[in-house]
């Protein structure tokens, strides 16, 4: 961890997201031999923690995954956050519109087949004699 920091500290954010796209490399092939997304979200879950071997890591983000440019990053990062602003936005035009209108309520079923006036008693269902 202490070696991603450094890095991190020496070139900038660049080195978290090549040191994120290494932890999936890594894991690559167990995360595509995965039949349904509950296996790959426990997975997810744990992998960084497993991720022991600081060297491979580094292997992987500084040499196998090149080139990484910055303009690329940037770009991406712009298009998503434009794309997330979007969904707020149609979020809070939602919320705007408060909530839903209450549904009618159901029409009355009648509890027995004859009509029972108010001050009428109603003879019980169950006889405790």
């Amino acid at each position: 961890m202490l070696r991603i920091w450094d890095t991190f500290l020496y070139e900038g954010s660049k080195v978290l997201f090549r040191f994120a796209i290494a932890v999936f490399k890594y894991y690559e092939e167990e995360l595509l031999g995965m039949e349904n997304s509950i296996q790959i979200f426990n997975r997810l879950r744990t992998m960084c923690q497993d991720a022991t071997d600081i060297n491979r890591l580094a292997q992987i983000a500084f040499y196998e995954i090149n080139p990484f440019p910055m303009k690329t990053i940037d770009s991406r990062r712009i298009h998503h956050r434009q794309q997330i602003k979007a969904e707020l936005e149609e979020l809070d035009a939602i919320r705007s519109q408060g909530p839903p209108a209450p549904s009618p309520p159901a029409p009355s079923q009648p509890t027995c087949s004859k009509d029972v006036d108010s001050d009428e008693e109603i003879p019980p269902l169950i006889h405790w004699d």
